[in-house]
């Protein structure tokens, strides 16, 4: 195990990654191995059986939820204009001045998209393209997560690799740092 830069001892010094695994894992699924390492590092279980509401400060890190559209905007133009056309064909197949009347509306109505079009479509790619980059920055940080041990001792996480530690209450701000 790789020695504690805070206290200099590797006796308590578990893994991150490993630690939240065998918590995560249920209660009957759970080896021995992995109960004892449970109790090192939290104590004796609650008394559901687990230590769920101290295990959070070990999990990795996740993507937030996006609320990315789930397809272009062209083709929502482009199934209304069908069905516009539909309906004024269906609706004023006896008046063909009606019908010319809602041809030209929804002419307009493309036009003004059309228009505009370079403005919606930024807005439908600024989401996807900030996603895509708290995805990548995530990956980064899960990366950096399951090198991390825990000192049991100090309670802090560190990165054996880089020699600095920190607090396991500012993990997420640790794992940003760097």
């Amino acid at each position: 195990m790789p020695v504690c830069p805070r206290c200099a001892s590797n006796t308590r010094t578990f893994k991150v990654s490993q630690v939240y695994i065998a918590g995560i894992t249920s209660a009957e699924n759970r080896s021995e191995a992995d109960r004892g390492l449970l109790e090192v590092v939290f104590g004796k279980a609650d008394e559901s059986g687990g230590w769920n509401d101290r295990l959070t400060a070990f999990a990795p890190p996740v993507v937030k939820p996006t609320t990315a559209p789930s397809f272009p905007p062209d083709f929502a133009v482009f199934l209304a204009a069908m069905c516009g056309l539909e309906f004024f064909s269906l609706r004023f197949l006896d008046d063909t001045r009606l019908a010319l009347y809602g041809y030209i509306l929804l002419g307009i109505a493309i036009l003004a998209y059309i228009l505009g079009r370079r403005k919606i479509l930024e807005r439908f790619r600024v989401p996807t393209r900030e996603a895509k980059e708290e995805a990548r920055r995530v990956a980064g940080h899960v990366l950096r997560w399951s090198r991390l041990y825990y000192c049991e001792r100090d309670g802090c996480v560190f990165d054996p690799a880089r020699g600095d530690w920190s607090t396991l209450e500012d993990l997420p701000t640790y794992l940003s740092a760097g």
